[in-house]
């Protein structure tokens, strides 16, 4: 079902104007950055707000939620989605 959902947005992309390259540089963007922000508000987020946690254990998670935003970023702009 999701492999029908995604064939059928590449052929809108397509349609649009993007090319086949443009078209699965966005697709794979949205996929990945879903992917991340599931991990960081169902995962991370929830982990840093345990009042067990060391100090040394907060700042490291931060971190790590940092890094995925910047994932996040990372593929805002290689898929061009600023630009749609």
């Amino acid at each position: 079902m999701l492999d029908e959902k995604i064939s059928e947005l590449k052929k809108r992309l397509i349609q649009n104007k993007k090319s086949e390259l443009q078209a699965e540089a966005i697709i794979h963007a949205l996929i990945d950055i879903e992917e991340s922000f599931q991990t960081v508000y169902k995962e991370m987020v929830p982990k840093i707000l345990q009042t067990n946690l060391t100090n040394d254990e907060s700042m490291d998670l931060l971190g790590d939620i940092r890094d995925k935003f910047r994932h996040i970023d990372y593929h805002i702009q290689d898929g061009n989605l600023i630009n749609l």
